[in-house]
């Protein structure tokens, strides 16, 4: 799988909060992820926009389905 990289210049609190909203998987929603780091839903989505977590999102998502896909075929092949 691809590294999900932090952005260069990217606060480290930032990157932190995405790990945590990328954890919840392709069904997260903000309001999830801001019960859990204490922040409101719109610091969150501010600093999506800010820095692309939504395209970094559906990229990491495509991968891990990617790879779930080719195991399944692996293991029907087996």
């Amino acid at each position: 799988m691809n590294s999900f990289p932090q952005l260069p210049g990217e606060p480290a609190d930032s990157f932190e909060q995405l790990l945590l909203h990328r954890d919840f998987g392709p069904s997260r929603q903000f309001s999830q992820t801001a019960d859990v780091v204490g922040c409101s839903e719109s610091t969150l989505r501010r600093r999506a926009e800010e820095w692309n977590w939504i395209e970094r999102l559906e990229a990491y998502d495509s991968d891990v389905l990617q790879k779930v896909s080719e195991a399944r075929t692996t293991e029907d092949l087996a």
